[in-house]
């Protein structure tokens, strides 16, 4: 899992990869909000894994929000 704190809203996006590569999903990965309050919130990511899928690479894909 993962585990990270941020402003509230989509500024940040936990993703997978089989290798490190250009590859990146989103697709099965739930997020739980543990802590919130009017500024920020603390998310825990979490990708279920089997034996058989080998290894699996998180990151967090943060993105700044651009000025109107």
């Amino acid at each position: 899992g993962l585990t990270f704190q941020g402003p509230s809203g989509p500024s940040a996006t936990a993703q997978w990869s089989d290798d490190l590569g250009t590859t990146w999903s989103s697709a099965g990965i739930s997020e739980q909000v543990l802590e919130q309050t009017a500024t920020d919130e603390l998310v825990k990511a979490s990708l279920p894994i089997t034996a058989e899928d080998g290894k699996k690479f998180l990151r967090l894909k943060v993105e700044q929000e651009t000025a109107p």
